[in-house]
């Protein structure tokens, strides 16, 4: 099994699932850019890549009061908690597992189908965080 940039991911050379993981990888990590939030800092301040997707606190609130407004983004790395079919049906509707809506800071995608069964693929396709390890602070709001 041949792994891009170490980061534990198949290439597509192993065949389709890895072309569709690969895919999820670009979508997940280069357009929506879900690192930002869901990964924990390191102690320089950058994303540590240890701990990619492994959930986080969310450095930063609103200017003016958002009702439910979260501490915390969510682990996606191995989906815990979550079925493919539930991360899929968020990421084509915006609805959660318990039929809510995101809430900010979370968009609520509309995506095609295949790209949400990609980026499902390519979560699933990780190392499962531990739950502590989502629990360290972020930017100035730890400090």
């Amino acid at each position: 099994m041949l792994v891009l940039f170490g980061a534990g991911v198949p290439s597509a050379a192993a065949g389709p699932d890895a072309a569709k993981i690969a895919r999820g990888r670009y979508l997940a990590d280069g357009v929506a850019f879900c690192g930002d939030c869901h990964t924990p800092l390191d102690d320089t301040g950058k994303p540590d890549r240890a701990r990619w997707l492994h959930g986080s606190t969310v450095g930063f609130t609103p200017t003016q009061p958002i009702p439910d407004w979260p501490e915390v983004a969510p682990a996606l790395a191995g989906l815990p908690g979550y079925t493919p079919a539930v991360m899929i049906r968020f990421l084509t509707t915006g609805i959660t597992a318990k039929g809510k809506t995101a809430r900010p800071p979370m968009p609520a995608f509309r995506l095609h189908r295949a790209d949400a069964e990609a980026i499902a693929a390519y979560l699933k396709s990780l190392p499962p965080a531990k739950a502590s390890q989502y629990e360290k602070p972020r930017g100035p709001a730890g400090k």
